[in-house]
């Protein structure tokens, strides 16, 4: 009985010594700087799009980090998408395609203005499916729509990504 409460203690103190160097806390708290991750965030400024999907994903990335609460830029977000779709579902019976997948890459980079220097960057990737009908209209709508569901989840992993390294730099 001695011996099994030394080794749990041994054990509760090593664990405790193991993490010890660990921080939890809430991604929005403040940042190290004492600035809010929020505010943070508002001081990017988003390159304009160049596509109706960027126009998208720049939409909802801006309603994303933005509380109507002006703030100087600091970084600079640009960007490039693309898109592209193939086939994943064929009709046994004739041999036409009934599903389809888009496939969105995100490419971005987030520069400090005051020095242009690359703060950070990555890629990003993600993909929307959609079934094809008989209707063209129908088929351009489905089309559409998946890019939007595409660039919209492209966002949300960005101003989670944004959110994360602002707030711990």
């Amino acid at each position: 009985m001695w011996l099994a409460r030394r080794a749990s203690l041994a054990f509760v103190l090593a664990g405790a010594t193991l993490f010890a160097g660990c921080q939890i806390r809430p991604l929005y708290a403040p940042t190290p700087t004492g600035q809010s991750v929020q505010a943070e965030l508002r001081a990017v400024d988003v390159e304009p799009p160049a596509s109706r999907a960027e126009q998208v994903f720049r939409n909802v990335l801006l309603f994303g980090i933005d509380d109507a609460v002006p703030a100087p830029n600091r970084y600079r977000l640009t960007y490039a998408m693309s898109l592209s779709s193939g086939s994943v579902g064929i009709e046994t019976v004739t041999g036409v395609p009934t599903a389809y997948q888009i496939t969105a890459t995100l490419s971005y980079r987030l520069t400090d203005i005051e020095s242009s220097k690359t703060v950070t960057d990555g890629t990003i990737a993600t993909v929307a499916s959609y079934d094809r009908s008989s209707q063209v209209f129908a088929n351009i709508r489905a089309e559409r729509d998946a890019e939007d569901r595409a660039a919209t989840t492209l966002a949300g992993i960005l101003k989670s990504r944004l959110a994360a390294f602002l707030a711990t730099n």
